[in-house]
This record gives C-alpha cells, structure tokens and sequence, in this order.
C-alpha cells in the first residue's frame, strides 16, 4: 500500500523503524518480493492524483532502477481498479509505511506488516507485525504460511472499535465544517475551508472550550462536540 512520495514520514519519528523514507521502503521491498513465489500488487495511494502526484510513472521509474528491462512477473502496480475493501477480501498480506490501511486490513482479518508506530501500535503488539531488522523484514514477506497473518475474532473486533472511534468519536471536522484539501486544490478550495472553519468555531466556541478542557484535565484524547456530552453525563 503506497504512501504519497511527496508526503513526509517525519510527521512522526520512530527511531526503531528500518527505513527511513517511502523510497528506501519500496525500493528494498522491490527486492525482497522479486523473488517471491506468490503475486505482489502494488496499491496506488488513493489521494495521490490530489497531491499531484504520478505514481504510476514514479512506479515504474523504481522498478526500472532496481530491476532494469527484467521487471518480474509476480509484481504489479495497479492503478485502484479494485476497492480497498474488494482487496483486503482477496489478500493473504497487507504491507504498509504506516498508513490506515493498517488497521483497515485488521478490521478484515489481516495482521499487517508495518514498518512505523501506527495506531496499533499503541494498543496491542500482537495485531501486526513491525520488523526490527532488514532480515526479520524479507522473512515476512516470504513467509509462505498464511495463518501467521490470520486475526483472532476478539483482534477484528477491537480494530473496528478503533476505526469507529478514529472516524466517529475523536474526528471533530463536523464540529467546525472542515474538509480534506490537498496541494493541487484550486486556492478557492482553501478560502472557503478558512471560511467555514472561522464561522464554525465562534458558533461552537463554548463546546470547543469544553473539549480543550478535559483534553487536559481528563483524557489523553480528544472527543468531538456528540460523544463529549456521553462521555461527561
């Protein structure tokens, strides 16, 4: 599952991580999967047409770097013809930096292979796999026993309460009408965010007040303007 090239995986530093950037990422796992016995598909991110962004080229530039005119068959770089969900349906493994694919594939039964602190990593260190070595890594990948990638029921169930909590709990975009803009947005995209960000905070200064309160006087988490009322009843 291809992140945005573009896109900065320092947002978080994890010094335990063994690689870098998404280039050094792919490019190793490139490597690794060539000689694999089983087909690898390589997801186009599905914002990267948003960020301006050619992945299909950036794709094929790396395969011709690491494998010359000797592309093997087993790889594939697909352009989203499928849904994420059609794809979890039909994978024996999920691979990903650290993007919510992650706990997508968990919710589907998956225990991914991640390579940075993610969301499960903060909750349980038997949902996924994070490699502390190259070797550990390529292992992994060319592991041939599917079970060992299987989610218990009790796993599924806990990752689909943190991907509703992650959309539907802690998500306060409702709260001041704020939507997903990207760099190749015309400027009166963002204009109008700013707009309707500034005229909802003043009609919902006082529950935003409420949500910075407990942020720091009783979780450790945010909660939209719906559940605070729940969670402080």
């Amino acid at each position: 599952m291809l992140h945005i090239f573009k896109d900065s995986p320092f947002t978080n530093i994890d010094r335990s991580r063994i690689f870098a950037d998404y280039y050094s990422w792919v490019l190793e796992t490139l490597k690794i999967i060539s000689r694999s016995k089983e087909r690898w598909i390589i997801r186009k991110h599905p914002s990267a047409d948003k960020w301006g962004e050619d992945q299909s080229d950036i794709i094929k530039k790396l395969l011709y770097e690491v494998f010359k005119d000797n592309k093997p068959e087993n790889i594939v770089f697909e352009n989203n013809v499928k849904s994420n969900i059609t794809q979890f349906k039909m994978t024996n493994k999920i691979v990903t930096f650290s993007g919510n694919s992650h706990l997508e594939a968990s919710c589907f039964g998956i225990k991914p292979i991640i390579i940075s602190k993610t969301t499960l990593t903060n909750f349980d260190n038997n949902m996924f796999y994070k490699p502390k070595s190259i070797k550990e890594y390529e292992n992994l990948l060319l592991e041939k026993n599917h079970k060992k990638f299987k989610a218990s029921k009790a796993q599924i169930k806990k990752s689909k309460r943190m991907l509703y909590c992650i959309h539907n709990v802690i998500n306060y975009a409702e709260d001041i009408n704020s939507f997903h803009v990207f760099r190749k947005e015309n400027k009166k995209i963002f204009k109008l965010l700013y707009k309707n960000i500034l005229r909802k905070v003043y009609q919902n200064y006082y529950s935003l007040k409420d949500i910075g309160f407990f942020l720091g006087n009783k979780y450790d988490q945010s909660i939209n303007k719906k559940y605070l009322k729940r969670f402080i009843l």
